[in-house]
């Protein structure tokens, strides 16, 4: 959600910009979630959201400005298609969290 927001702060700030990579792999590899518990997470999670829904919402006017974008094929999208993506993912998360919650009680 961090990393999806700040492409929407660019997206606003500069014309046709490409997004960064979010180097994901390399998160993962050097322990950046290693000391994660599902409370921080939860909590983290709730924040990012909320920073998100206010960031569409504040910049609801400028989501048909382009973007630069090389995934999932590299294409010039709208700020829309990031706000779009960025629910694609908090639900796909959402559903991470509830398997791992299932697993955790079965446990």
């Amino acid at each position: 959600m961090l990393n999806l927001r700040e492409r929407l702060v660019v997206g606003v700030a500069e014309d046709n910009p490409t997004t960064k990579p979010m180097y994901g792999a390399v998160r993962l590899a050097s322990g950046l979630y290693t000391h994660d518990t599902p409370e921080r997470l939860a909590d983290e999670i709730q924040l990012a959201c909320d920073l998100m829904g206010r960031t569409i919402t504040t910049f609801m006017p400028d989501l048909e400005r382009p973007i630069f974008y090389p995934w999932p094929r590299p294409a010039t999208r709208t700020l829309r298609w990031v706000a779009a993506q960025a629910l694609h993912e908090a639900e796909h998360h959402l559903g991470d969290i509830e398997r791992q919650l299932d697993v955790d009680r079965s446990s």
